[in-house]
């Protein structure tokens, strides 16, 4: 009995508690340990452990910048954060009208929030930036002109090759409501939309006055946008985990069912010694020492079995 929970500890102590947390497109990972825990204390990714996310060169973090490994094997928050790069400053502008100078489409793109466009009052305004390639569109961050009596905008984001008006691409986003003053609204397009321009749409009879247009994507060129074939998702949870874990779950039986056994073994051992004189006697040290030997080869295929589940 005492070798089976023996076994049964090493086993479930040697595991770690989360799998190797996925690393963003542009980015990099370090790892850093609780506050009171000692190297020694600690597996690779045992509960408690800190995965701390940078990014390369010119991409700008967006989400957590550190999500913490728990008890249940996962890392919370479990929204993978992005890396992504500003494609749209400085890039050429166009809109609809010009309200009068100043105003350009070019302050959108400027890197400058004190500066804004602005076109006449008109039905359906625009506008919109022409990128340097065809990239991968995840993000558009906006920022409206603030003015002392504010009013609701309703707006369309829209990505894509056309140049008819540019209301016939795909659209990434649309946003409904008061902007916030002196704050930025962040859209996300549901899926990454490709295209070379990205245009902005304000519905209704209005003046667009937008201080800062920027698109992100995980491609800063189009050579790697070609290597891009999808954006990791904000809230992942693979299939493999799953799967994964239902395998440990059967370890787990299959070790509770051998301790049964053991256990079983032991009480019938310990009722045949009882009821037998002395020829049985010999045999039952027998059948226990083959059964210790049966469970150091279960400890080791299991182990086997644990390194492949969680690596």
């Amino acid at each position: 009995m005492f070798s089976a929970l023996l076994v049964y500890a090493l086993v479930v102590l040697s595991t770690d508690a989360c799998r190797t947390p996925q690393v963003p497109n542009n980015g990099k990972i370090s790892f850093r340990l609780p506050t009171k825990a000692s190297p020694n204390e600690m597996s690779s990714y045992s509960a408690g452990m800190i995965a701390v996310y940078t990014c390369d060169g010119n991409f700008h973090l967006m989400g957590p910048r550190h999500r913490r490994c728990h008890d249940d094997g996962l890392w919370y928050p479990q929204s993978l954060p992005f890396c992504l790069s500003d494609v749209t400053n400085g890039l050429p502008a166009v809109q609809s009208s010009a309200y009068k100078v100043g105003g350009e489409a070019f302050f959108a793109v400027d890197g400058d929030r004190n500066t804004c466009t602005s076109t006449t009052v008109e039905e359906s305004p625009w506008l919109a930036v022409h990128l340097e390639d065809v990239l991968p569109i995840a993000i558009i961050k906006l920022n409206f002109r603030y003015t002392t009596k504010p009013s609701a905008v309703y707006v369309t984001v829209r990505v894509g090759n056309s140049t008819r008006a540019y209301a016939h691409n795909a659209v990434c986003s649309v946003f409904k409501g008061m902007p916030p003053a002196g704050h930025s609204v962040y859209l996300l397009c549901p899926t990454v939309v490709h295209g070379r321009y990205v245009s902005i749409h304000l519905h209704g009879t209005a003046s667009l006055s937008v201080c800062e247009l920027v698109a992100y994507s995980e491609a800063a060129s189009l050579e790697k946008s070609l290597n891009v074939v999808t954006l990791q998702s904000f809230d992942y949870t693979s299939a493999r985990d799953v799967l994964e874990r239902n395998d440990f779950m059967g370890v787990y039986i299959a070790l509770s069912s051998l301790i049964f056994i053991v256990l079983l073994v032991g009480v019938l051992a310990h009722f045949n010694r009882k009821c037998s004189a002395n020829s049985d006697v010999a045999e039952f040290p027998a059948v226990e020492s083959e059964t210790s030997d049966r469970v150091l080869d279960t400890r080791r295929v299991s182990q086997e079995k644990l390194i492949e589940i969680i690596p």
